[in-house]
């Protein structure tokens, strides 16, 4: 499947982005072993729980797409489903780290492996945010529990995709399992595929534009949105929210164009 950066992201309404460090072109990363994406190794085979964070070599975003290129590619290092709590942290926090030097935009390429919790955590700031853009798929809980981050997902997101992510705006352009949004707080889901049950449960003050369509006809909720709009372009999609079990008990709004 052939994908293309080309995408500008929807409006979004809670959206301030300031600048950052410029990153580096994607095309240039350097394919011989780089010392500080391999120090960062060398501390992840520590296979330790914590870290103090002067210890956290800092990478650029170049450098951490690198890093995770070589840990899907070795064996017995990282692999979907291995150490899974232990792999997402760290990438975690060779993220923050770098946002905390000055840089904002982040790029990684999943097309060789994707790996669950991906992002989970990742945190920008209200007056400079995160940027992560995703070439390939994400695995379950894709960017959970993040705050002032800007994504988009070139392929399909597994369950929970953003649950509990605040202040933050995604743009999935494949398909979404079930849960995506879910507990999200004044954050923005634009959906352009299609798209399982639960989506944005428990969500509040949130924006959900859904190009898509809904694999079951009739939109199941166990528990309800709150205060939240559902922008949705086709017939289908409008009929499941609005026929859906308890959606209007939280005050929501459903808009077809």
């Amino acid at each position: 499947r052939r994908c293309t950066m080309n995408i500008t992201m929807a409006l979004d309404p809670f959206q301030k982005k300031a600048a950052g460090k410029k990153s580096e072109a994607v095309s240039d990363v350097n394919l011989e072993k780089d010392p500080t994406i391999q120090s960062a190794l060398a501390l992840y085979r520590t296979q330790r729980r914590g870290y103090y964070e002067d210890e956290i070599p800092i990478l650029t975003p170049q450098q951490i797409n690198r890093f995770y290129q070589e840990y899907v590619e070795l064996p017995g290092i990282i692999s979907p489903g291995n150490d899974k709590d232990r792999t997402y942290s760290f990438l975690t926090l060779l993220i923050n780290r770098s946002h905390q030097v000055g840089h904002n935009d982040f790029y990684l390429n999943t097309q060789a492996g994707c790996m669950w919790a991906l992002g989970r955590m990742v945190r920008g700031s209200p007056n400079r945010r995160l940027s992560i853009t995703i070439h390939g798929d994400v695995g379950h809980d894709y960017a959970s529990y993040c705050e002032y981050v800007d994504s988009v997902v070139l392929g399909n997101a597994g369950q929970s995709a953003a649950h509990y992510a605040e202040n933050s705006t995604f743009v999935f352009k494949g398909s979404v399992d079930h849960g995506a949004g879910s507990q999200s707080k004044n954050s923005y889901l634009h959906i352009e595929n299609l798209i399982d049950t639960m989506l944005g449960e428990y969500a509040k003050n949130s924006y959900f534009m859904i190009k898509g369509r809904f694999l079951q006809q009739n939109y199941h909720h166990n528990d309800y949105p709150h205060n939240s709009t559902f922008h949705v372009f086709n017939k289908d999609a409008y009929d499941a929210l609005s026929n859906g079990s308890n959606f209007h008990k939280g005050a929501n709004t459903v808009i077809l164009k």
